[in-house]
This record gives structure tokens, sequence and C-alpha cells, in this order.
């Protein structure tokens, strides 16, 4: 009786799991660096863009930017700012995009507000996922 009890634990906790990540394909944090062709070099430097559905957090050179809430639907995400120093309130960014492995693109479908510009630069590099070790592993 006790095993059926574990295994019943043990299969419950794994449809968790898989529901966890299937609704939320983007969690992580993803990195990037730009150079300094977009907007005259206005935006060069290091980027961190950090997704915990349905949040996500833009920090530049370490410093938190932008935050938002975003969701995703067909190979699609919808940010939407809240806050922060470089936010662009009002204006939703849909953007498709394109995860393989650790690396993460995106395309502007729409995101037209000149406001947006920084946004639209930053979201056209090209961005690596944070590798981070599991817990009690030693690295």
């Amino acid at each position: 009786m006790k095993r059926i009890a574990a295994t019943i634990a043990l299969v419950s906790a794994l449809a968790l799991c898989a529901v966890a990540f299937a609704g939320s394909p983007l969690s992580g944090t993803y990195n990037t660096t730009i150079g300094k062709g977009p907007l005259g070099g206005k935006v060069a430097g290091a980027w961190s863009l950090a997704f915990s559905s349905p949040n996500y957090t833009v920090s530049y050179k370490g410093a938190k930017v932008a935050v938002g809430t975003y969701t995703t639907s067909g190979g699609k995400v919808t940010f939407t700012d809240k806050s922060g120093k470089l936010a662009c309130p009002g204006t939703k960014g849909v953007y498709s995009y394109t995860l393989n492995g650790r690396s993460l693109k995106f395309k502007v479908v729409s995101d037209s507000s000149s406001a947006c510009a920084g946004r639209r630069a930053v979201l056209a590099g090209s961005f690596t996922k944070k590798f981070t070790a599991p817990a009690g592993s030693g690295y």
C-alpha cells in the first residue's frame, strides 16, 4: 500500500512539473550584449531578460529598467510593460520568438510606437539562456 501511495505521489508531482513547464516556455533568464550600432549606441551594453510567468524583468548592466507581464501563444509573445525607467507603458509589443536550446531570438510582429524604439532594438539581439546548475550539484 505504501508503494502505491508513493507511486501516485511521484506521478502527481511529475504531472504538475509538466504542466508548469508547458505553461511557461520562456521561463528563465536570458542575456545579450548589444553593440554600438542600434540607436547610435544608446542601448549598447549587457542586457538581461528574466521570465517568471506571467512576469518579466529587463535589466541593463545589472540594474532593473523595466518590469511587466507577458503572454505566449502560437510562437508569439506579447510584452506589456508596467514600470521602470525604460518601460513603454500603455503600448504592447508583439514578437514571434524562436527558442532553440539555450538560444532565444525575437522578430517584431507589432510594436510601432516611437517611444518603444529601445525595446525593439534590444529584442533584435540574440539572447542566450543563463545556465543554472541543479541544487546540490556542487557547481
